[in-house]
């Protein structure tokens, strides 16, 4: 992953959500969001993409749902 990338725990953590958030509102497996945090395993670099991504896109449309 590119350095100018965020990983997922910090964008949860810009985003203020929990992994437990992310785990529901996106379909994320709660135990890769921790391994994936800790280091156990590496996230898939495009996932960074796609969920900042959709993170942003939900934050647009929630004022005006």
């Amino acid at each position: 992953m590119g350095a100018a990338l965020m990983d997922i725990a910090e964008i949860c953590k810009a985003h203020g959500l929990t992994f437990s958030e992310v785990s529901r509102r996106y379909n994320i497996p709660l135990r890769s969001l921790q391994h994936w945090s800790k280091g156990d395993r590496e996230a898939p670099a495009y996932l960074a993409v796609l969920l900042e991504k959709a993170i942003q896109y939900d934050e647009q449309k929630e004022p005006g749902d």
